[in-house]
């Protein structure tokens, strides 16, 4: 549609711009950007092409397309009205998570599926990323806001793969629940099974960088920790309540998106506040055991907002307030 690809183009120009003010082409890591840009024949005159003169406009060109390629502009916005950061900002945050999460590895394989399986079927997979980049670029926005692109990327690559190949035995019944039928569904619809579940998991591996702060802060290790935040999850039901919180603010006005989405990351960082608590005392389920009789009032008072299904925004304001109490305990 015309309008939409004028969009798109003045996203990318405001976007280069923001991002050449910045510090972000001068981050090493992308020096490869700029070496890639060039022809290979080019590789031997690595001081001339260091030196270039355009060397920042090149790198922000490659970063501001790729990223609303990636994303699209929708995105930059959710998260500079979540997190009140600038572009640059949220640029740094979604190069991050493209790295850690394996974006371009993703999409290669989404790619593979040209002219076999129908393309809303390749949109829904690119929307399952997308939406799972945008969940990890808020996490590194909010807690490495300053941090240069490759030393964000170093820092946890590494115990976020750990958490990768650990989800499938750390998980509580709901998200395994969920990642199942999700796959099951693309399978379905001719994707392998492989890339299913990549797609469908792609959600939590964000959230694994929650985990994975929290391993690093408690200093236990990934599967560890990753465990606690489930069990916690899911005794104090707030994987289901955010699960269908999201659901339900697809329909609601665009104020009360904003709302919901701030209110969704603040149930993401309670439950990892809980987690916190629960492994700097003696485990998740004796922290939860000794708070049970607030955790059943919480449960009754989660139960009664939600009996119908009709997630509304006043009820899910209720419902955070309600967890919110109960943290206090």
């Amino acid at each position: 549609r015309p309008e939409l690809a004028v969009l798109l183009a003045w996203s990318k120009i405001t976007l280069f711009d923001d991002i050449v003010a910045s510090d972000i082409p001068d981050d090493p890591y992308f020096n490869d950007l700029l070496t890639n840009y060039f022809p290979s024949p080019i590789n031997t005159y690595t001081k001339a092409m260091t030196n270039h003169r355009l060397k920042r406009e090149i790198i922000a060109t490659i970063i501001a397309n790729r990223m609303l390629d990636m994303a699209g502009p929708v995105a930059l916005l959710r998260l500079r009205e979540v997190t009140g950061s600038d572009n640059a900002q949220v640029a740094r945050g979604l190069e991050a998570a493209r790295a850690v999460l394996n974006f371009d590895g993703f999409q290669r394989e989404v790619d593979q599926l040209d002219n076999i399986v129908p393309a809303e079927v390749q949109t829904d997979l690119r929307l399952h990323a997308a939406s799972a980049m945008v969940d990890a670029a808020l996490w590194f926005i909010e807690t490495h806001p300053d941090l240069r692109v490759g030393e964000a990327v170093q820092r946890t690559e590494a115990p976020l793969n750990e958490f990768k190949a650990a989800l499938s035995h750390i998980h509580s019944p709901f998200p395994a629940a969920r990642i199942e039928r999700e796959a099951r569904g693309l399978m379905k619809r001719g994707v392998s099974e492989e890339l299913s579940r990549w797609a469908s998991a792609m959600g939590q591996f964000a959230q694994g960088l929650l985990v994975v702060d929290l391993a690093g802060k408690m200093q236990v290790e990934v599967p560890e920790a990753g465990k606690a935040f489930y069990m916690v999850g899911d005794q104090l039901r707030i994987d289901r309540l955010r699960a269908m919180a999201r659901d339900n603010l697809l329909h609601a006005d665009y104020w009360d998106r904003v709302a919901g989405r701030r209110l969704l990351n603040e149930l993401v960082r309670m439950q990892a506040d809980a987690t916190e608590k629960a492994l700097s005392e003696n485990g998740a389920q004796a922290w939860l055991d000794e708070r049970d009789g607030a955790r059943r009032a919480l449960l009754e008072e989660l139960h009664t907002l939600g009996k119908d299904r009709n997630w509304a925004f006043a009820r899910f304001v209720l419902a955070v307030d309600a967890l919110r109490q109960f943290m206090r305990h």
